[in-house]
């Protein structure tokens, strides 16, 4: 299934947040996360069903495709489609018009400026954290330029993708931290991943925010080196999960369930040292088509998959406080957090196991 843009990037980033923040769009909730209203139904599937979920392609969604290869959505009378995204901004708008059910995401700005505008959207479950460790996303500078540590970052530009109110805004903010410096020490230009490497390169930037896989292939080819301590920043997880729209939330929350049941089968599978096992490789070859060399790359990225599926809430409390500190929050208003998590979903499972 190929999706086409359908709004203008200014619209589909206005309507970004109102996937976090329309997380809380079923109204009150309490102190856990748990939404009120009818409990969700746990029984099996009578008949087919059809799920349409929103995945950046990456080893992130490996449960996804375990459960897609192995039969477990098959398994629960389900048939789930895949549509590639590239962003939670892409996502949002394909929400909102139903042209799919769920996707994965962290969360943004965006989210909570929007929480009131009528999205109905909400975590539902966790997805998978960073390996302690492993080869995650981090801040590179070149090697013998300007910036060796953390304090000699102040006065830099720095490209992190989202800009100010995205979330490697609040990474960012956290690295600098470290070194007893704030956003407002340094210059931040909104680039993509890929960019802010091209950028590094020529000049027009500092510091650059990249995947794992490149921080680690920057770093052991000794021309870049890691700026901060990303682990510990990481240390929390970093919010993403699953987030269902309108349909599995309501009417439909009978697939909502069967679909996290095939998911926890598949992370399941994904315990241990499991970037060695074979079969896994092929499932990920074919899911993110890349070669046998560009996988085993993908073992130093391989995140921590959660068997439990319970989704906390820390990270979200974390970066709301964090745009809120900034300013960047419509006329200062932060999101209770228990109208973002629906936790009914994942309890449902638990008491039925």
């Amino acid at each position: 299934m190929k999706l086409a843009p359908v709004w203008s990037r200014a619209l589909v980033a206005a309507c970004a947040a109102a996937l976090l923040a329309a997380c809380g769009s079923g109204g009150a909730a309490n102190g856990d996360g748990q939404a009120p209203g009818a409990a969700v139904d746990a029984a099996p599937l009578d008949s087919p069903a059809t799920v349409t979920i929103g995945v950046n392609p990456s080893i992130t969604a490996l449960s996804m495709y375990v459960a897609q290869e192995r039969g477990y959505f098959a398994a629960e009378n389900l048939r789930v489609e895949m549509p590639p995204i590239t962003s939670s901004v892409d996502a949002v708008p394909l929400l909102a018009t139903g042209r799919i059910d769920a996707f994965v995401a962290a969360p943004g700005a965006g989210y909570i400026n929007n929480v009131r505008n009528g999205v109905e959207a909400k975590y539902v479950a966790s997805f998978g954290n960073p390996r302690p460790g492993g080869a995650n996303s981090a801040f590179v500078a070149l090697r013998g330029g300007p910036v060796t540590d953390v304090a000699s970052l102040k006065g830099r530009k720095v490209s992190v993708v989202g800009g100010k109110v995205g979330v490697g805004s609040f990474l960012l903010s956290e690295i600098l931290g470290q070194g007893g410096l704030t956003l407002d020490d340094v210059t931040v230009v909104d680039l993509t991943m890929p960019d802010g490497v091209v950028a590094l390169s020529n000049g027009s930037v500092d510091v650059a925010y990249v995947l794992g896989v490149t921080a680690r292939d920057l770093e052991a080819a000794r021309t870049h080196v890691l700026v901060g301590d990303m682990d510990a920043v990481l240390a929390q997880g970093t919010g993403a999960g699953i987030v269902y729209g309108s349909r599995l939330l309501g009417a439909d929350n009978r697939v909502g369930v069967a679909f996290l049941r095939a998911i926890q089968r598949g992370a399941e599978d994904l315990q241990g040292d499991y970037v060695h096992d074979q079969q896994i490789l092929m499932i990920m070859g074919k899911a993110l088509k890349l070669p046998q060399d560009a996988l085993v790359k993908q073992a130093a990225v391989a995140p921590v998959f959660s068997t439990d599926l319970v989704i906390s809430p820390s990270f979200f409390e974390r970066l709301q406080r964090f745009f809120l500190a900034r300013g960047v929050l419509a006329n200062g208003q932060s999101v209770p957090v228990e109208q973002v998590f629906d936790q009914r979903f994942v309890g449902a499972i638990h008491d039925a196991a």
